[in-house]
């Protein structure tokens, strides 16, 4: 961790300031995975159409689910949605990312086979989604009750990273 002061770390500009000679440096300017950061754009541009388009069905949470992948993939992408941003605090960007989150995590523990203890949340969200992918689609289940607010969220998540990506 770079040793400034807490202000600095509010501001996207510097942030994107210190990441791009890193990204500049590097051979065909790509960021992580080897992509080009056009290419990862691309992409992100591809799997939110995917959210926007998919109606609400399990497809819709998979959907979500490839797009928080591949932010999780791309550390630019997640530095651009921290916590430690202050615009981002006031517009709870970290809050609506954590819970977009949550539906990425169930997915991917929904088919583990290991008896690892998962914790009592993630449980719950594994079986509000297994749910739902079983087509016991109800207003108790909280996921699919707020299915049209993950949609809302995946969008703020989408145009917080376009205004300040840096790939």
């Amino acid at each position: 961790m770079l040793a400034f002061p807490l202000s600095v770390w509010d501001k996207p500009e510097f942030l994107i300031r210190i990441i791009q000679p890193i990204m500049e440096k590097s051979p065909n300017k790509k960021v992580s995975n080897g992509m080009k950061p056009e290419k990862v754009k691309s992409d992100l541009d591809a799997k939110f159409q995917k959210v926007l388009e998919t109606p609400a069905s399990f497809a819709f949470f998979v959907a979500i689910h490839d797009f928080i992948k591949h932010i999780e993939a791309h550390p630019a992408l997640t530095a651009s949605l921290s916590s430690r941003i202050k615009s981002n605090r006031e517009l709870n960007i970290p809050n609506k990312y954590d819970y977009l989150k949550q539906i990425y995590q169930g997915l991917e523990d929904a088919d583990n086979t290991s008896n690892a203890d998962l914790g009592h949340t993630r449980y719950a969200v594994i079986i509000e989604l297994k749910r739902i992918r079983d087509n016991d689609v109800s207003e108790s289940n909280s996921f699919w009750k707020r299915r049209e607010l993950s949609r809302r969220l995946t969008g703020e998540i989408y145009r917080k990273l376009s205004q300040t990506t840096v790939v």
